[in-house]
């Protein structure tokens, strides 16, 4: 009797339950929004401002309440930038929609006559009664008209895409070239010499223009995360991908820093004759694949772009390299991979344990790519682990490991001095250059600005890490008897100042990591167009079999003052670029990690010594040359037009920067505080305002 009790109360437990769920779906309409064109809503032009709307729509079969439209963000999170506004077409941010009926929503942009802010991205929000359905949104965009629009518009793409049409095209010639005469093959030749240097050149000059249109002090406070010319589209939907480009004052300079010496290689590529369109293919797509990394801001993106660079550099040390290339190519290989193996853990824990989140169009997805979703995270919350530690601090570590290898930081350096060694003269500019740097501004993009309280956790190990890397490095240059060993040694004991630098997490640490980048970038390139002009006279960079006699005068005409202008700026010298480079990350370590800052600094004066030794010996008293013939190629045999072509531009920027280094520290101020902000949340010094509040006035006509 009691069983049958039970089963009855059962059956209508269950019927009213079921009656319920009837009754409230039936009680609440169904929502959807449509914009005027597919996508996110473009706001256009109008009233002094930008304007763009879309419909709400209720397909259900009750009245649907919209209790909220409002635009994605708070005051501690400006997702968009200012003045911006929603509301329903007859007022109100609040409305009931009949089953069937739909009504129309507006959105205002209404930015200052000189908006510093040039772009305006973002969600709407829309909370209704349909439950079903949860919160739903739509993106919007707005543009400020500005002069050349299609550059403007997609300039980052251009950047990328330029060096990508030109690895087609030479690719085409590489192809064709085999079923010519020996003429049409030296005319194919010429032709890819002419594709890559016009693509190079155009990228450099968009990087120009890009560089003069950016505005220094934006930071995340302003909204859309602190980023310019952002271009964002959905690529991959089903698996929230998107191709989600943009620079800030962290890439910025990166960027100059890839598209310049891009063309210095290039030009210093023209002596190269075997498979030249094959080997400008693999130079170009070196150079896109290095220009997206800088710029691309969703994990997947970010990682093509890191393979497309990877390949490109191991084509170009296995093909064109010296004797042992293909020894060095898969020592690269194997370290690229391994590197890549990291950051494949690290992305997808980052990835699984991420939030829901929206495409750029509204689309909601359950976990998001996007790094500046990312970085709004809570990590600590989380309790999944990875490689036995708490995710936000296993993450941390698989990204400062895998990045460590790309800037070849010690113990994981050994790759640097044999593919340098190898490599020819164009092949080491950009591998010290773009590729090196990848390393110090995935930590700092990545590392730090996702997992920030990773970075105060490891900050003071990245440091000490750092430091024995500068220490390390300086030794081993100046053991080296091969100049191209030197100055691969070197530049990993500068890849160790970048480390302190961001491991000491001050403004003065950030900033001088990546002024660092961008300077030995520059000074090493130049170096080596010197080594290979060294080396084209002579046949050999090793440092016994060159110099001159006990004179006290240059022995190399052509060459002594470029060369000390090179080596100097490396050794950081006050009043060349490199001293900034090389004083800020000490300055900025000096407040929490004094021992760190004069160890760094002691690793600095050593290979200040590494550099001297060379130096002295090419280009003023030496103990003599082992070769007498060698002395006399390298007196008599100045630089020709394209060896002044790379190395002229690149030693004026030296100088330049060394005693104005206004328009480099100025670019990447908002990054600086940005990145400071998150890792230090009590934000920037006194000391540093005002160091950016002077920089900002100098720079403002």
């Amino acid at each position: 009797m009691r069983a049958r009790w039970l089963s009855v109360c059962f059956v209508c437990a269950l019927a009213a339950l079921l009656h319920a769920s009837i009754a409230s779906a039936r009680g609440s309409g169904k929502i959807s929004l449509s914009a005027a064109t597919p996508g996110a809503v473009t706001l256009a032009p109008a009233e002094g401002g930008f304007v763009g709307s879309f419909t709400i729509r209720n397909t259900g079969a009750e009245p649907l309440t919209v209790s909220r439209v409002a635009v994605r963000g708070d005051e501690q999170d400006p997702r968009s930038p200012s003045r911006l506004s929603v509301r329903f077409a007859q007022g109100g941010v609040a409305a009931t929609i009949a089953p069937g009926d739909s009504k129309l929503v507006s959105i205002r942009w209404m930015p200052d006559r000189d908006p510093r802010m040039k772009q305006a991205l973002g969600h709407v929000i829309v909370t209704s009664t349909d439950e079903g359905a949860g919160e739903v949104a739509i993106g919007f965009r707005a543009q400020v008209p500005q002069a050349l629009p299609v550059l403007t518009t997609h300039a980052l793409s251009w950047l990328v895409m330029l060096p990508l049409f030109g690895v087609v095209i030479t690719l085409l010639l590489h192809v064709t070239r085999g079923r010519s005469s020996d003429r049409a093959r030296e005319r194919s030749e010429r032709a890819a010499r002419v594709v890559a240097l016009t693509v190079t050149a155009a990228q450099a000059a968009l990087t120009l223009f890009l560089y003069a249109r950016f505005s220094s002090d934006v930071t995340r406070a302003d909204g859309n995360d602190g980023l310019q010319f952002i271009e964002r589209v959905v690529w991959i939907r089903p698996l929230g991908v998107e191709y989600f480009v943009a620079v800030d004052g962290v890439s910025i300079a990166m960027v100059m820093l890839t598209a310049l010496v891009g063309l210095v290689g290039v030009v210093a590529s023209f002596r190269i004759e075997r498979h030249v369109a094959a080997y400008f293919a693999a130079y170009l797509l070196f150079v896109a694949g290095a220009m997206g990394t800088f710029v691309a801001l969703d994990l997947v993106l970010f990682l093509a772009f890191w393979q497309a660079m990877l390949v490109g550099a191991c084509c170009l040390v296995g093909v064109w390299g010296g004797s042992r290339r293909q020894h060095a190519a898969v020592k690269l290989a194997l370290f690229g991979v391994t590197a890549t193996a990291l950051l494949f853990v690290a992305f997808g824990a980052l990835w699984a344990q991420s939030d829901r989140s929206f495409l750029v169009d509204g689309t909601p997805v359950m976990k998001s790519w996007a790094i500046p979703e990312l970085m709004r995270v809570a990590w600590t919350s989380k309790t999944a682990a990875l490689v036995g530690l708490p995710l936000w601090r296993g993450a941390w570590l698989l990204v400062v490991l895998a990045f460590a290898i790309t800037c070849a930081a010690f113990p994981l350096h050994t790759w640097l001095s044999d593919v340098v060694a190898t490599a020819p003269t164009p092949v080491a500019i950009i591998v010290c250059g773009p590729l090196l740097a990848v390393g110090p501004y995935g930590i700092a993009r990545i590392a730090f600005g996702v997992l920030p309280d990773a970075a105060r956790w490891g900050g003071a190990a990245l440091a000490a890490f750092g430091v024995v890397t500068i220490l390390y490095g300086a030794l081993c240059a100046i053991a080296q008897t091969n100049l191209k060993r030197v100055v691969a040694y070197v530049s990993m004991s500068h890849m160790g100042s970048c480390l302190l630098g961001l491991g000491a997490a001050t403004p003065q640490g950030f900033a001088g990591a990546l002024t660092q980048l961008f300077v030995h970038g520059i000074a090493s390139a130049m170096l080596f167009v010197l080594i290979g002009a060294l080396e084209d006279r002579t046949g050999t960079c090793e440092v016994a079999a060159l110099g001159g006699a006990s004179a006290r005068l240059p022995r190399v005409p052509g060459l002594a003052l470029p060369l000390a202008i090179a080596a100097l700026a490396s050794m950081g010298v006050p009043g060349l670029a490199g001293f900034w480079g090389i004083a800020l990350p000490i300055l900025g370590a000096f407040a929490s990690h004094r021992a760190l800052a004069v160890l760094a600094a002691i690793g600095m004066v050593l290979s200040a010594a590494a550099h001297w030794v060379p130096l002295r010996r090419l280009c003023f008293s030496g103990a003599g040359a082992s070769d007498a013939s060698t002395v006399d190629a390298v007196e008599h045999a100045p630089l020709d037009a394209r060896e002044l072509a790379c190395a002229l531009p690149l030693a004026i920027l030296l100088v330049a920067l060394g005693v104005w280094p206004v328009p480099l520290l100025g670019v990447i101020s908002g990054g600086v505080r940005d990145l400071v902000i998150l890792v230090s949340p009590a934000g920037p010094d006194p000391l540093a305002a005002l160091a950016h509040a002077l920089v900002v006035s100098a720079a403002t006509p």
